[in-house]
This record gives structure tokens, sequence and C-alpha cells, in this order.
């Protein structure tokens, strides 16, 4: 008799256990399901690189490169990174940066070989209208120097 006394006080006790399990399982259904929703919703999200432009502009000239050249090799990291999917973003614009996500020098062959690959690589007539953009602003320097 106890027994079944102790059961029929116990049966609320359980049923709002299972009600709050239940509830507990649909909520965390319920936010993996929102979660996986905004992923889904965002299939192109971009690989991210981070470049230290004046790191890079100083590694390049310190190797010897002319202003012109490290223009190019520039651009053209630029253009092969963004054919290859990444944002790019400058070092000194971000925050924090994890191990790894940094673009390191990599030789101007490699580059310019990636870059045929790739189908972006610079043309004379983009030689030809950087080395021009360099001499006007080495003479607008030389001018404001004077």
């Amino acid at each position: 008799m106890n027994l079944k006394k102790a059961m029929d006080s116990a049966i609320p006790f359980i049923l709002i256990a299972a009600i709050v399990g239940a509830v507990g399982l649909g909520g965390y259904k319920g936010v993996e399901n929102m979660i996986n929703n905004a992923l889904e919703s965002q299939p192109n999200t971009p690989k991210i690189m981070v470049v230290d432009l004046e790191g890079l502009a100083k590694a390049l000239t310190e190797r010897g490169d002319s202003p012109e050249q490290t223009v190019l090799y520039m651009d053209t990291l630029m253009a092969v990174l963004t054919k290859q999917g990444y944002l790019v973003l400058e070092k000194k614009a971000t925050l924090s940066v994890p191990e790894g996500m940094t673009m390191k020098v990599v030789s101007t062959e490699f580059l310019m070989k990636a870059a045929e690959r790739l189908g972006v690589a610079p043309t004379e007539a983009d030689r030809d209208k950087l080395r021009e953009s360099v001499n006007d602003s080495t003479k607008k320097l030389e001018s404001f120097l004077n």
C-alpha cells in the first residue's frame, strides 16, 4: 500500500522531469538547427589571409627589389589571393591574428607562376602603367622635397 501511495505522489515529478527533458532536448536541437541554417545560408564564406604590407614592402626592398618590382609583387599577390577566394586584410587593420594567417614572403618566380596558372599574371601593359605611376610618384616626391 505504501508503494502505491509513493508511486502516485511520484508521477507528477516523473511527468515534470520528462517534460523538462523533452523541452531541453528540443531547445538544444532548435539551437543546433539555427546554427546549421546560418552556416548553410553562407556557403561562400571566404578564406582569410592577413598581409603585412609594410613588412612585405620592407622585406622586398631589403632583398633588392625596386619600387616598381615591389608594387608589381604586391598587386600580383593581391590578385592571386583574391582569385583563390581569399578575403585579404591588412595586418594593421586587424585586432588580432591567429598564427599561420599572415602571408609570408614567397619568391617572385613562385608568385608569377601562380599568377600565370590562375590567369591573373601582370601583362606588359600593366607593367608600363606601373612604371609610369612610379615615375610620376617619384617626380612628385622630388618636387615636394625640393
